[in-house]
């Protein structure tokens, strides 16, 4: 399933000036979560974070990639 995500989404990451650098698909106490995970050339914050969620949400949606419901998250390791 992340490897339908990841072609989808890194091209329209990078053309918001960030890198795609993983996605994970995994059950959280009972909740299914999507995560992208970014890198940029400065620290990345939440509000890097609500740009790209908000950029590939729909394209995601296009996607159809499960019949469970899910969480959207986008993070980074360094997230301010």
């Amino acid at each position: 399933m992340t490897e339908k995500v990841k072609p989808t989404c890194a091209p329209i990451i990078e053309s918001l000036g960030y890198k795609l650098e993983n996605v994970t698909f995994e059950q959280n106490l009972g909740i299914w979560e999507l995560t992208l995970y970014i890198s940029g050339k400065s620290p990345i914050t939440h509000k890097d974070c609500e740009r790209v969620s908000h950029a590939v949400d729909e394209a995601i949606e296009r996607l159809d990639i499960t019949d469970e419901p899910y969480h959207l998250s986008v993070s980074s390791v360094g997230v301010d």
